[in-house]
């Protein structure tokens, strides 16, 4: 059985948001840019912003969240951080969090 992955946040504007990918915001970011998947930084802020959206919707939390405001309230530690959280292997977290 694999281990499932903690719930990450992102922290936007000292708002913290449910990140989570989902096949909604796969479809969301497809429909927007015709990608499957990121291909650049770019194109990740663009996944990452429709990923907010999707588990805002999904949790019924609101997200008013225009994509500038996105990128605006996002700063470069945190951009890393959920990507770096989401490229790890759920087994690697467990052992540093031991």
């Amino acid at each position: 059985m694999s281990k499932s992955k903690k719930q990450l946040e992102i922290e936007i504007n000292g708002k913290k948001y449910p990140y989570k990918e989902t096949m909604g915001a796969m479809m969301d970011f497809k429909q927007e840019t015709g990608l499957d998947s990121p291909v650049d930084t770019e194109t990740t802020l663009k996944y990452m912003y429709h990923v907010v959206k999707a588990m805002c919707r999904r949790s019924g939390q609101e997200c008013d969240l225009t994509y500038q405001q996105f990128l605006d309230g996002l700063d470069g530690d945190e951009f890393l951080r959920i990507v770096n959280e989401n490229r790890q292997d759920p087994a690697e977290g467990d052992e540093k969090n031991a």
